[in-house]
């Protein structure tokens, strides 16, 4: 049992770094586009609907729930970059979304009770990042081919 925890804690150090790593990256990238970055309704929309889930989340006991309107929430919020990356593939990055990936799995990994309120965030994270990454990529190699 002390190495099984020994992993788990390397999977956690493992996810803290990817996570600053992915920080890290987020934050030059944020910084080279300061001055082109503009706000619409959607950004609003979807920054109220997550402070609203932040509430949901604190009232609701059942976190099933919670995760389904978060997915839910992210999916289409995700829905946007999709559409952007497909007019300009050419703008978007895609190591950033592999290297939250990665996080994610560490994180996953690191996890010791697996259900679904425990995984489901996680799962859904790595799962639509890594989709995203992918699409990123494909979109700007059938671009440039």
């Amino acid at each position: 049992s002390i190495e099984l925890f020994s992993q788990k804690e390397y999977f956690g150090m493992a996810s803290i770094t990817f996570l600053a790593i992915d920080l890290f990256l987020a934050m030059l990238v944020g910084l080279s586009y300061w001055k082109k970055i503009s706000s619409n309704w959607m950004d609003w929309f979807f920054l109220f609907a997550w402070i609203g889930l932040i509430t949901f989340w604190r009232l609701e006991p059942n976190y099933a729930y919670v995760l389904g309107v978060m997915i839910a929430i992210d999916a289409t919020a995700y829905a946007n970059s999709f559409k952007k990356t497909w007019l300009q593939p050419l703008t978007e990055k895609s190591l950033p979304y592999f290297i939250s990936v990665g996080n994610n799995i560490c994180t996953i990994l690191a996890i010791s009770l697996w259900n679904f309120e425990n995984l489901g965030m996680w799962i859904w994270t790595a799962f639509i990042n890594f989709v995203f990454a992918c699409f990123i990529v494909w979109r700007q190699y059938s671009v440039r081919k």
